[in-house]
């Protein structure tokens, strides 16, 4: 586990190695549970830690002074800092936050009390109705039965605990409606032509990386392929490849497939594609704060998104097709959606793009360093490495 903050005042949030702080590295190996309740003791020991020097920065401040004709000291400043939220992927807040509800589990959400339907079918989060009975459950029970140790943060509350866009939609949800949307289209002849599906399957990949090459985009994908595309028997399609490839994949489904073939395919494909583009422009290009035209047209656009993914997910299980996955992750993104703060946060500044970014750079050191010793010297490479980060950035 890499335990890292980050300051959001920062002006170099989009610089993984300037903004991200390294706080402390833990070996999975190291982790002690509980095991009745199987809570890392390890982790909650740490983060105790944490936040007590957390508590004492923000009650103490450091005191910043100036030198005055070299005899006397004045102070200028008085800094504190206040933790104002988590991010993460799920599996890491799970074991920071002793998570009782989470995707292996029927009771799926930290947020509300929706499941699977296995235990309680009328909770059950499929429902996206603006009625359905989970909502009224948002924030009304604590998703641990025992307290973690960040709960003792001087202003502490559950709404910090954010979702993670990342993980949530780009290698959840994201993944699952391209790949179900290229199977769908090639299986039945539309959009590429060939006259088998590994042709159609060449056609698309030509159609793709050029329209990547004509608008300057990143693509890490070399092929669409079955396997690619987890097409398989007993297998439910999800595109396999990096986060920023679904982003890629699915703005050329929307800007070149569905205006020359919208005709062909079902509605709620047509749909459910728009949306999803409509609404991660909005958030990936929208400021911390959303306006209240952005706040409205994210809300419109992702209720749109999921009454046409549920129904083209119902459509697959009636037509007996292996289509359209319904994952718990599809929950949390209707949360992130739905989500309308007063501030009107921007649920996408806690993506992990740059925490991501900064962990496959320690993790180069991790691997070259020997397991013995590595997580201390991570630590002090991260350390020995900052201030020519900043001679970079200042020029000095």
């Amino acid at each position: 586990m890499y335990v890292m903050w980050t300051c959001d005042m920062s002006p170099h949030l989009t610089n993984s190695a300037a903004s991200r702080n390294l706080i402390a590295v833990v070996p999975a190996e190291r982790y002690i549970l509980d095991q009745t309740t199987g809570i890392n003791l390890t982790l909650q020991t740490l983060y105790l830690e944490i936040a007590k020097n957390c508590n004492q920065l923000s009650r103490q401040g450091v005191k910043i002074y100036v030198i005055v004709l070299k005899l006397s000291r004045v102070e200028v400043m008085d800094v504190r800092a206040y933790v104002t939220g988590f991010r993460g992927d799920w599996k890491a807040l799970k074991q920071t936050f002793n998570f009782v509800r989470y995707a292996d589990q029927d009771a799926v959400c930290w947020m509300c009390l929706a499941t699977k339907g296995a235990e309680d079918i009328q909770y059950s989060y499929t429902n996206v109705s603006a009625t359905a009975p989970w909502i009224s459950t948002i924030g009304t029970v604590p998703a641990w039965r025992l307290s973690p140790s960040y709960t003792l943060l001087d202003g502490f509350h559950a709404g910090f605990i954010q979702a993670d866009l990342l993980h949530i939609w780009h290698l959840g949800t994201g993944r699952d409606l391209i790949a179900s949307a290229l199977v769908f289209m090639v299986k039945a002849g539309l959009c590429f032509v060939g006259a088998t599906q590994d042709i159609r399957l060449d056609n698309a990949t030509e159609q793709l990386r050029t329209y990547a090459r004509r608008n300057k985009l990143t693509l890490k994908l070399k092929k669409l392929s079955k396997a690619k595309l987890n097409w398989k028997a007993r297998c439910m399609p999800e595109l396999r490849s990096g986060g920023y490839d679904t982003y890629v994949v699915g703005r050329w489904l929307v800007d070149d497939v569905l205006p020359n073939h919208s005709a062909e395919l079902p509605q709620d494909l047509c749909m459910a594609l728009w949306s999803s583009n409509q609404f991660l422009s909005i958030m990936t290009n929208g400021g911390r704060w959303l306006t209240r035209d952005e706040q409205r047209n994210k809300e419109q656009f992702g209720a749109l998104f999921m009454r046409s993914y549920i129904r083209l997910a119902r459509q697959s299980i009636q037509d007996r097709t292996r289509l359209y996955k319904m994952r718990p992750k599809l929950h949390i993104l209707h949360h992130m959606l739905m989500s309308s703060p007063p501030s009107r946060l921007n649920n996408h500044v806690y993506a992990t793009w740059m925490d991501e970014d900064f962990l496959r750079k320690a993790m180069k050191v991790h691997s070259n360093t020997d397991p013995r010793g590595a997580s201390l010297r991570v630590l002090q490479r991260y350390l020995m490495g900052l201030p020519k980060t900043w001679e970079k950035l200042h020029g000095a």
